[in-house]
């Protein structure tokens, strides 16, 4: 997987799944609307950062123990 394709997945991740359903659960547990956008927007740029890492890390230095 090239860096272009672990970024574009990532994005793809968060924009059609995590994000929607990260503001719908905060939404209902905290119950006001831009205080969820904000803490949603927040947690989901730092999560896509880690994410992006750690998919470059694991197809770097952990797949090759996995293709035998």
């Amino acid at each position: 997987m090239t860096r272009k394709e672990a970024l574009i997945k990532s994005l793809i991740w968060r924009f059609t799944i995590a994000i929607p359903i990260s503001f719908f659960i905060t939404y209902w547990y905290i119950g006001q609307y831009l205080k969820s956008i904000e803490l949603v927007i927040i947690l989901n740029i730092i999560s896509t950062i880690l994410y992006f890492i750690f998919d470059l890390f694991w197809f770097k230095n952990i797949r090759k123990y996995f293709n035998k």
